[in-house]
């Protein structure tokens, strides 16, 4: 068994392939705009191999990425070389990340707080992240909902048979906890003999009510707004993603 987003980075760009990172960073940006519009100073908490990363780069934002996943990085690092963007990629714990200066905007996306399975974790993650924003400064999260897990992959096997890479990718979610676990198969080619090597990786994640959320960041944060993560409208009971725009406190 290995670490999370260890096997997994070298694949998940390929498994991504079909997601609109345009059309997911056009969303990002519409509400830095209309809450922040001044801001030019971010930073992507959670970046994984740094798609949305970059395309903020791109748009002018001063970005700072940060996992921890070391693989993750140093792929997001290999892109933003390609594209002569500048980017500084940090390995740190989201929970206790830390900034050489306050920034106007952070972002959390592709389900990086479901990773934090605890009313501590969470608590400790706002109160963390409201210490590197400016006054006012913004947090743009996007996360699965409690919908997603119990509707969409609970008890779902998800696999896929390629030359590149196969895999299996099991769910079982706990309706009781709201805790989701899924181990990922991957049987990648190993020589010339036609043989495949079996990785594992097992993860672990947490749907998140709007009131367990509220409740660890309402000592540091305001809820602006509470969106519809695939379209940017206004959120539906069935939403399989949601995105929450929230302003840190005087």
């Amino acid at each position: 068994m290995t670490k999370p987003y260890s096997v997994f980075a070298n694949y998940y760009d390929y498994l991504m392939e079909d997601v609109d990172y345009e059309a997911w960073a056009s969303r990002i940006i519409a509400q830095i705009k209309l809450y922040q519009p001044k801001a030019k100073v971010l930073v992507d908490l959670a970046c994984g191999t740094g798609n949305i990363s970059n395309l903020l780069a791109k748009k002018g934002y001063s970005v700072t990425g940060i996992d921890l996943s070391e693989q993750m990085l140093m792929i997001a690092q290999d892109k933003a070389y390609e594209k002569h963007l500048r980017i500084q990629y940090l390995k740190q714990d989201m929970v206790r990340f830390a900034t050489h200066r306050k920034v106007e905007v952070i972002t959390c996306i592709c389900d990086g707080l479901n990773y934090l399975t605890t009313e501590a974790q969470l608590i400790a993650f706002f109160e963390n992240a409201a210490k590197q924003l400016v006054e006012g400064g913004l947090m743009v999260i996007d996360i699965s909902s409690p919908y997603k897990y119990e509707h969409v992959l609970s008890k779902r096997t998800i696999a896929e048979l390629d030359e590149e890479v196969s895999f299996i990718w099991d769910n079982h979610y706990d309706s009781a906890t709201q805790q989701l676990d899924f181990d990922i198969a991957f049987f990648v080619p190993e020589g010339d003999d036609g043989l495949y090597r079996r990785l594992l990786e097992h993860h672990t994640q947490k749907a998140h009510n709007l009131e367990a959320l509220s409740a660890a960041f309402d000592a540091n944060f305001e809820m602006l707004s509470h969106l519809d993560g695939e379209s940017g409208s206004e959120l539906r009971d069935n939403s399989e993603r949601w995105l929450l725009i929230l302003r840190k406190k005087a």
